[in-house]
């Protein structure tokens, strides 16, 4: 071991005299590219990735001695003495934790995590030392060459996917590891440990990730990746500490780090408000992106009635942006009439929900007519509007009868109008043609002040003169058909025992007659002469 440490000393000093003759003959600065593992590259970037390995090897080397474990990944590893080859070195330290019987031996993991720690320290180091020697100059040679050169990958994180590797290493061997420590001080030796570690990972990303968009500028989905697979990293590594309810050293990596969701996360679970505020004021539109949606993935409602959230003006803004909680917003603040508005203005899916929000309208609105001096005939006409609504959801249940309650009430919210054209067009009913225009012309007198009213009236009455598909009005002997004559006076009598003409349902001869539906009948005098006859007769009574 020792003539091992002697040797990779002599080779570190070789390595330095190459750099300072570069140097000394004026060819350092005037590097170019390189093909190197299938790619074009900064050659200073190569040298100097081969001289972190070079540090890396020199570091285990030194402490081999006191290392079992390092000797035996030493030992399963063919080409450990090759120094380009360390990672698999790496890779063995990561994965020798493992013993047969697939469990963690927890002396192994500690010494395992201390070797990661001296790997990624020995960077940092000669990193601190080279620093001159790594910068690469911001004018380079203007060729096709260097324009299409790429930024070297680390090589402690990517080769033989040590990235893999290590998030296996500081979560799921982590985690069993901590079941099996008996002892307080290596339970938190071993936190801290770890804290260290996921800190050279995230930084050594990081470096990577500036180096990668330093213009920043994300053309493709080929450069976005990199930045995504850091922020999926980044938010895997911190949260294990919030899981293990360490949130002190959560909270340092996340403020290190900028992971916005993990410092929310954090703040959430202490219920820390003053810190959310701060975080809010010194991180600005960036942080509120990442709040408002980890309010929508909590679904809004468990912070809502928060108080301590429910006061951020951020949160406020938040839920007063979204029809889904808008109304909540306003009873919370008292303000029952705008709560009436909103509520009544959101759309909903179903028809359960679509009462539920409806009920909500009507009671918020009474509220308001007693805490505030208001127009009572405003009141009034929302209130009927309101009553015509939950009118409507009640015979949309009614034409669910087929379902039990609850299954209605979770049937999608089909409006007025397709309920209308679905009950004359038979669709979705097992009612009789009888029950189906009376209930199409109960929904329509709730429907005076829709725009779509007169059109759907006409709809309804020519429909029910062509009632008879089977005898063409052109080829019958009676003009119009005993079904359609019979139809019509059943629903006049329909109309009169339920008041419905109060609403203006029954359209004019005239209006009938020149509808969509009855346009190609205009030049047919028999039909006409017909149709005045009946109608007259029917209005009369």
């Amino acid at each position: 071991t020792n003539d091992l440490t002697r040797q990779l000393a002599k080779k570190n000093d070789i390595y330095n005299y190459y750099f300072s003759f570069l140097k000394l003959i004026n060819v350092w600065n005037k590097l170019h590219v390189a093909h190197f593992n299938n790619g074009i590259y900064h050659t200073k970037q190569i040298l100097q990735q081969f001289g972190e390995k070079l540090q890396c090897a020199k570091a285990f080397a030194q402490t081999s001695q006191q290392s079992l474990y390092l000797q035996a990944a030493f030992r399963s590893t063919s080409r450990y003495n090759q120094i380009s080859h360390i990672s698999e070195v790496i890779t063995t330290i990561v994965l020798g934790v493992i013993e047969a019987s697939r469990t963690i031996e927890i002396q192994s993991y500690e010494e395992a995590t201390r070797l990661l720690l001296i790997a990624f320290d020995s960077i940092q180091k000669y990193r601190q030392e080279h620093e001159q020697e790594s910068a690469i100059s911001s004018n380079p040679i203007d060729d096709e060459d260097f324009s299409q050169s790429m930024i070297c990958q680390p090589w402690i994180l990517y080769e033989h996917n040590l990235n893999d590797l290590y998030m296996l290493h500081c979560t799921q061997h982590f985690e069993q590891a901590l079941e099996l420590c008996e002892s307080r001080e290596v339970r938190e030796r071993l936190l801290t440990m770890i804290s260290r570690l996921v800190y050279h990972i995230l930084d050594e990303y990081r470096l990577y990730i500036c180096d990668l968009y330093s213009d920043n500028e994300l053309n493709n989905d080929m450069e976005q990746r990199p930045w995504i697979n850091y922020k999926q990293t980044r938010s895997l590594l911190i949260k294990i500490f919030i899981k293990l309810k360490d949130f002190s050293k959560g909270k340092q990596l996340a403020e290190e780090f900028e992971d916005y969701q993990s410092l929310i996360e954090i703040c959430d679970e202490l219920k820390d408000i003053e810190q959310l505020r701060m975080y809010i004021e010194q991180y600005g539109d960036k942080f509120m992106i990442i709040f408002d949606e980890y309010l929508r993935s909590k679904s809004a409602l468990s912070v809502l009635f928060q108080k301590e959230y429910f006061d951020l003006k951020s949160v406020q803004r938040y839920l007063k942006s979204k029809p889904e909680f808008a109304w909540m917003v306003d009873i919370k603040n008292r303000d029952y009439e705008h709560a009436s508005l909103s509520s009544l203005q959101q759309v909903a899916e179903t028809i359960g929900k679509r009462q539920t929000l409806l009920a909500i309208s009507k009671f918020a609105l009474l509220a308001s007519s007693h805490n505030e001096i208001r127009n009572a005939e405003a009141i009034k006409l929302r209130l009927r509007f309101i009553e015509n609504e939950e009118n409507l959801c009640q015979q949309r249940l009614d034409l669910l009868s087929n379902l039990d309650e609850s299954e209605r009430l979770k049937q999608p919210l089909i409006s007025a109008k397709d309920m209308i054209k679905n009950l004359i067009l038979k669709k979705n009913t097992s009612q009789s043609l009888l029950q189906r225009y009376c209930s199409a012309l109960k929904i329509l007198s709730q429907m005076e002040t829709n725009p779509d009213f007169d059109q759907l009236r006409l709809f309804i009455f020519s429909q029910a003169i062509l009632v008879d598909p089977l005898k063409p009005i052109s080829n019958s002997v009676d003009p119009l058909s005993c079904n359609a004559k019979t139809l019509l006076s059943q629903l006049f009598d329909y109309i009169k025992h339920e008041n419905l003409d109060k609403y203006n349902i029954i359209p004019s001869r005239e209006k009938l007659q020149s509808s969509n539906e009855l346009i190609s009948f205009q030049n047919n005098h028999d039909f006409q002469e017909a149709l005045s006859a009946i109608y007259s007769s029917l209005l009369t009574r």
